[in-house]
């Protein structure tokens, strides 16, 4: 049983989180159109933020898992994300600056996933309060987006203002981050010592790591050289074979069947993900930037936070649907609503049929991330949660951003944003074909 208490410290956290996305990734596009580049350059500079986001689960995650410190790995990747965009600001070269930007996204992309992984490991009944904490990090988006709309704080003051505001918001998810309940708080922590001994079962974070393999070596060999001393001071190695058993022991020797590997259609699951997510990956990449050219730079925060506020029935009431209807289904009307939006977006150039369309996001967004998560929390293993979340949101929203900021700002710059849009709404048709032609698992509703 869920505490009040213990749902409101996660509702705090994920209100903070989301705040700082609200001021972060919808200006993320526009910062680097502050600083001069093109826009197939703000597309590259997108896919080196969202290529090093791809790589962060492969090492971050398994730090997670492994050891449970769940908040001080936040802790640590705030801070360094932070540190990024200050660095990125006081870049004046253009390679300074695509450093910095492989930087932020590493340290920046595996902050939700990680705290999405942890609610799902201390709440005993994820699948029904995700949603409910989930919630306050949209009200927040919402509250924070229409105050920055209001006051127009950041549509003066150029990239600076901006890389400021990227850096205070990262300083509050840091300093929230000591009232976010551990994962004592539902279960015992997965023994430190069960670690992959090879590729098996995608334990790629540890094996990718040489300090872990050292570290391997040292304690497996210390272990076996102080195991043979115990035994020559105590004069047992003279001792015949048949005076016990020759059974072989070996401390604390880990082994791959200590780890529960990830079922094979977890693989198949990502594949469906990042080609239905790439015409939504269209609009988060270019969106933003369309907006601010179109309205102006106020009106970017008033339009997401429409967007955000048609989250909210999906995030209360999200997981009693996806009880009723199943993942395929939710996940064909997230994509159905995507190509809707898209369409919307490359023919109308006013501020009604925009806003009207921002309304889908309850489906574009909300469903697709419920039904998402949902179905990771069902089939991954609980010891390797952290790690099937964050290759979940990478594949996501990470790899269809880096295919989707590539490619369309190639389109953009020689075909405007109408074929972008359109070109997005007719990749998007072949998953909803594929999903609706029952080609998706279903074993997993």
């Amino acid at each position: 049983m869920d505490s009040r208490g213990r749902i409101l410290r996660f509702g705090v956290f994920y209100a903070v989180l989301y705040g700082a996305v609200a001021v972060i990734y919808p200006f993320i596009p526009i910062y680097f159109h502050l600083r001069g580049f093109s826009p197939s350059r703000i597309g590259l500079l997108l896919g080196a933020v969202e290529i090093s986001g791809m790589l962060a689960p492969l090492l971050v995650s398994e730090a997670a898992d492994r050891g449970g410190h769940f908040r001080g790995v936040l802790g640590a990747l705030s801070a360094l994300a932070a540190f990024s965009v200050v660095l990125m600001d006081l870049a004046a070269a253009p390679a300074g600056i695509f450093a910095a930007s492989v930087a932020l996204g590493f340290f920046l992309r595996p902050i939700p996933p990680l705290t999405d992984a942890l609610t799902g490991r201390v709440l005993a009944d994820s699948a029904k309060n995700y949603g409910r904490v989930r919630v306050w990090g949209t009200f927040s988006f919402i509250l924070l987006s229409l105050i920055l709309q209001i006051t127009g704080v950041l549509g003066n003051g150029g990239s600076r203002r901006l890389a400021a505001a990227f850096v205070l918001a990262l300083g509050a998810v840091f300093l929230t981050l000591p009232g976010v309940p551990g994962t004592s708080a539902h279960q015992a922590l997965p023994d430190p010592s069960s670690r992959p001994r090879s590729l098996s079962g995608l334990g790629l974070g540890t094996n990718f790591c040489p300090f872990y393999l050292l570290r391997r070596w040292q304690n497996t060999h210390l272990a076996h050289a102080k195991l043979r001393f115990c035994r020559l001071a105590s004069g047992k190695n003279h001792q015949k074979s048949s005076d016990k058993p020759q059974t072989r022991q070996t401390p604390n020797r880990p082994g791959p069947s200590r780890r529960s590997p990830i079922p094979g259609d977890f693989f198949v699951f990502l594949a469906f993900c990042f080609f239905g997510n790439l015409g939504f990956a269209a609009y988060r990449s270019f969106g933003s930037l369309y907006f601010s050219e179109l309205f102006g730079l106020p009106a970017v925060s008033g339009l997401m936070a429409l967007a955000s506020a048609s989250e909210i029935p999906a995030m209360i009431f999200g997981g009693r649907l996806l009880g009723r209807f199943g993942h395929r289904k939710i996940f064909a009307a997230a994509l159905a609503a995507i190509i809707l939006r898209l369409l919307v977006l490359s023919g109308a150039s006013r501020i009604l049929p925009i806003a009207l369309s921002q309304l889908t996001h309850a489906f574009t967004y909300g469903f697709f991330l419920i039904a998402g998560v949902d179905w990771v929390n069902r089939r991954v293993p609980e010891d390797r949660r952290a790690l099937g979340m964050s290759l979940f949101s990478a594949t996501a929203f990470g790899a269809s951003i880096l295919a989707a900021g590539i490619a369309g700002g190639f389109l953009v710059e020689h075909g405007g944003f109408s074929r972008l849009f359109s070109a997005a709404a007719l990749v998007t048709a072949f998953p909803l074909l594929a999903v609706s032609l029952r080609w998706f698992d279903e074993s997993t509703e």
